[in-house]
Order: structure tokens, then sequence, then C-alpha cells
């Protein structure tokens, strides 16, 4: 288990490292629904609503069709942010 916690920590500080060189700044509320969209990824392709196993290839595609559905709809001038 310390592993893991290691090696998140050391992914989630690789990720705010990337976001702050493709923003150019840092601000305080930079990734600021992030976690939403992790958890909504999660909750539609990846888990298993009514039981048993989900996948985590399911959560990464779902991620994948979420984030190039954002990038249209701010190619767009849209948004879908709430």
């Amino acid at each position: 288990m310390f592993w893991i916690y290691t090696n998140m920590g050391l992914l989630a500080g690789l990720a705010g490292i990337i976001l702050s060189m493709r923003n150019a700044s840092t601000m305080p509320k930079a990734g600021y629904v992030f976690e939403m969209d992790a958890i909504a990824s999660c909750y539609i392709c990846g888990t298993a609503v009514a039981g048993g196993t989900g996948t985590v290839t399911g959560a990464v595609v779902c991620a994948l069709i979420m984030e190039v559905l954002n990038n249209g709809m701010s190619l767009l001038d849209r948004s879908f942010d709430v």
C-alpha cells in the first residue's frame, strides 16, 4: 500500500507540473473541476453500478471520450461545465 500511495503522489505531482506548464502560470483554482471529471468517467464507464466489477480500461476509454467532447466544445466556444 505504501508504494501505491507513493506512486499516486508522484503522478499527481507530475500532473500538476504539466498543468502549470500548459497554462504558463499557476493559479489556485487551476484544477477546480478535475475531480468531478474523474468521478464521472469512473461512474459512467468504469464501474458496474448494479454490482459486479468495473474495469480500468472502461474508465480510461470514457475519460478519453469525455476529454474529446470537452476539447470539441472548447473549440466551438461552448461549455458543458456546470
